[in-house]
């Protein structure tokens, strides 16, 4: 019973209705019951007054007449009924008779007047208003009482039947308007507690359970939010904790870094004191850490580099610079040691004040001994830019370059052979074709300095190579820097090597470039020939002709208290890792291999200007172009070139000393043909490079078609010729672009002959 009634509330409002109901139950039946009671002796007394009114009134003559006969013959009547238990006759204090029903025993009146089981009734007996007598009359309840039981049975199931129907519905309606919202409730408080926040519990009704679950549902919204805010602090706190445990872990690591190193780590205040320096302080300043703090930094620094550095520092602070660097000499106080030494500050400001500066120290003393590994890299960085520049030029223009050449070389000794008589125009096509000759000389020039071989010095013309270098440059440098060349008339020449002298024009500009403020501004370049006689300007070169060659620019210029350096090994004013400080040592060098001399001329915010002295060589002259004509032949000879005017002009040729010629401007034409007309072919002659087919490859294919047919290769790559010559023998001869008409027409006949 105790476990039922602790159960849910389901159970213990049916416990409370079925008590309640039962409560009732009892209370109504014994209602009933007394009432009945209270009724039926109501009942029994009317009925015992009717009876004894109308006994009394049967026998009060026979008792005026003392007719004890009928006296005793009425009584025995009237006991006779079951509804009469008792009956007494008396007249003066004198009995007359006195009977007691048969179920009744006498007993049962010992106590007659007190007793629960019967009801008694007394009567004066008169006759004509004279009292003549007595008469008692007793009849039982139980009768009375058995017809109330009776009706009891039947009120009572049908109250029983009437109550169980109201406590049926009432549970029933109490369990779906109440008891299941409720376990809807008591479900969804469940999954709450273990963490779901997503449950809604409105039950959809304005009720008190209604009202309440809309309650529980904003208490529960809160306390998602609660929850939310609370996992993240509790993310905060975790990832806090790591980061602590992470920073924890740095600062070790950072510390056993520091004091473990072989640079300086220092701290200063914003009066430039020391506050903080690793171990490493000790040796280099020869003082222990104690002794340091509170110590200048300025206490430690070479006199001679003094000034220097307190201008640095003030300067950065006057710029409000956030990182800046700095080289001085620092001298061990104990033994007087100096050593060299790299900075690199981190300034920090409060408020726009200077609050304090992270300096860290790299020793370079020891770089000073570092001149042979400095010479290495000065020759690998010299062999580098010379495959940059001279290779990336030749190689990119002189398959071109030789084919334009050729044209105009061919054109002009096909013009010689129309103008016989006109002196003037034919010493014109000379110079055209001596020029050209000029030209071929410095492609071919150019393509030997693009290998990786000894490099020679040779005669050459430097404007040419001024003006090639300003055409690479001009394609490698922002378009809104504007190039101007100057070149004076009549420039010597000079005995030089050809690819060093490029290097230095495009190292020089390069700078210049570089320094220009927003990448707009101008280059000019100039050559001009000079005569020095102890001359201010290079005072360590013999008297004598020279060419000057000057570059300079409208850029940012050199500070001059840096002009000096310029052209040390390794000095750079580019930030880390964009320069790496070889480039004007590398042209001093060159400079000096050609026993020239070198001249820098610069102001802040106005400019710089590098002035170059070659000694000059005076060349021999070009000699004229030869008014003879090639030699005739005959014959018929295939010709394949895919520059469409150059093999124009080159069949004209062929046609104008006797031969018969069939082009075309791509191999596979060529070959066609070829296999349909071999036997008419008596010669062919083929470029090396061309689309779809090189031309060596040309000629293996026909040698496999026939033989015998001499093949001729023309190309501008000598390098390529030169292995071609070696490897492959189905070709029977090699020239070189642009081709010499004279020489062609020699080799031509010699083959065909």
């Amino acid at each position: 019973m105790k476990k039922f009634f602790c159960s849910n509330l389901k159970h213990k409002y049916s416990l409370i209705m079925f008590l309640n109901s039962s409560l009732i139950l009892i209370l109504f039946s014994a209602i009933i019951f007394f009432k009945n009671i209270y009724d039926l002796n109501l009942q029994a007394e009317k009925y015992l007054e009717k009876k004894i009114l109308l006994s009394a009134a049967a026998v009060s003559n026979a008792l005026w007449n003392f007719d004890s006969e009928y006296i005793n013959e009425f009584a025995d009547a009237l006991i006779f009924d079951s509804q009469t238990a008792y009956l007494k006759i008396s007249s003066n204090g004198t009995t007359i008779t006195e009977k007691t029903n048969k179920d009744f025993i006498s007993k049962d009146f010992g106590f007659f007047k007190s007793s629960s089981r019967f009801i008694s009734k007394e009567k004066t007996i008169f006759h004509k208003n004279f009292e003549i007598g007595k008469l008692q009359i007793s009849i039982p309840k139980k009768t009375a009482y058995d017809s109330m039981i009776n009706i009891l049975n039947s009120t009572f199931i049908i109250v029983v039947l009437i109550i169980s129907s109201i406590l049926l519905s009432a549970v029933f309606i109490a369990d779906k308007l109440i008891f299941r919202k409720i376990e809807h409730i008591q479900k969804g408080m469940e999954k709450i507690l273990i963490g779901d926040f997503n449950i809604k519990l409105y039950t959809g009704s304005d009720d008190e359970l209604g009202l309440l679950s809309k309650k529980i549902d904003n208490t529960v919204k809160d306390l998602k939010k609660i929850t939310d805010i609370k996992n993240e602090l509790n993310n905060q706190i975790e990832e806090r904790k790591k980061i602590e445990l992470s920073l924890r872990e740095s600062e070790e690591r950072f510390r056993e870094f520091v004091e473990n190193t072989d640079n300086l780590f220092i701290r200063l205040d914003a009066k430039g004191k020391i506050i903080y320096a690793n171990p490493v302080a000790e040796k280099i300043y020869g003082k222990k850490l104690s002794e340091l703090y509170g110590r200048k930094l300025i206490d430690f620094i070479h006199k001679d580099d003094l000034k220097y550095s307190v201008d640095w520092f003030n300067e950065a602070v006057k710029s409000k610079k956030s990182k800046s660097y700095l080289e001085n000499r620092q001298i061990n106080l104990s033994t007087g040691e100096i050593s060299d030494w790299l900075w690199s500050a981190k300034f920090f400001y409060k408020n726009g004040v200077l609050s304090g500066l992270n300096c860290i120290g790299h020793d370079v003393t020891k770089l000073n001994s570092a001149e042979k590994e400095r010479a290495f890299l000065e020759a690998k960085l010299f062999q580098s830019q010379k495959i940059e520049s001279i290779g990336t030029l030749a190689g990119g223009i002189a398959h071109d370059f030789n084919n334009i050449l050729g044209i105009i070389m061919g054109n002009a000794e096909l013009a010689m052979q129309y103008i016989k008589n006109d002196t003037k125009a034919l010493k014109k096509i000379n110079e055209i074709i001596a020029g050209a000759n000029r030209a071929k000389e410095v492609v071919a020039q150019l393509l030997n300095f693009s290998r990786k071989t000894e490099l020679k010095k040779i005669v050459i013309k430097p404007e040419i190579l001024v003006r090639e270098s300003a055409k690479f440059l001009r394609a490698s440098i922002e378009s809104s820097i504007e190039i101007e060349i100057l070149i004076s008339p009549f420039i010597r020449s000079i005995t030089a090597e050809p690819t060093q002298i490029h290097q230095i024009i495009i190292n020089l500009c390069t700078n210049a470039a570089n320094a220009m403020p927003d990448k707009k501004g101008k280059i000019t370049i100039e050559i001009k020939n000079i005569d020095i006689n102890n001359s201010h300007k290079y005072p360590d070169l013999p008297n004598g002709k020279y060419i000057e060659l000057i570059v300079s620019d409208t850029g940012t210029g050199i500070p001059e208290d840096i002009i000096n350096k310029v052209f040390e090994p390794y000095f750079t004013t580019k930030p880390f890792g964009k320069g790496s400080g070889l480039g004007l040592a590398v042209i001093h060098g060159i400079v000096k291999s050609h026993n020239g001399a070198i001249h820098i001329l610069s102001e802040e915010n106005k400019g710089t200007s590098v002035s170059i002295a070659l000694p000059s060589n005076e060349p021999s002259e070009y000699p004229a172009a030869e008014q003879t004509f090639p030699v005739k032949g005959e014959g018929t000879i295939l010709l394949v070139d895919d520059e469409k005017a150059l093999a124009i002009i080159t069949a004209e040729f062929l046609k104008s000393i006797g031969y018969n010629v069939v082009f075309f401007t791509t191999p596979h034409e060529a070959i066609s043909y070829f296999e349909n007309f071999k036997n008419d072919i008596d010669l062919v002659v083929t470029d090396m490079t061309m689309p779809g087919m090189y031309g060596n490859e040309l000629a293996k294919r026909i040698c496999e078609i026939k033989g015998s047919t001499p093949v001729i290769l023309c190309t501008g790559f000598s390098d390529k010729l030169e292995n071609e010559k070696s490897e492959e023998p189905w070709i029977s001869a090699y020239l070189e672009k642009p081709i010499d008409n004279k020489y062609f027409a020699r080799v031509i006949k010699k083959l065909l002959d």
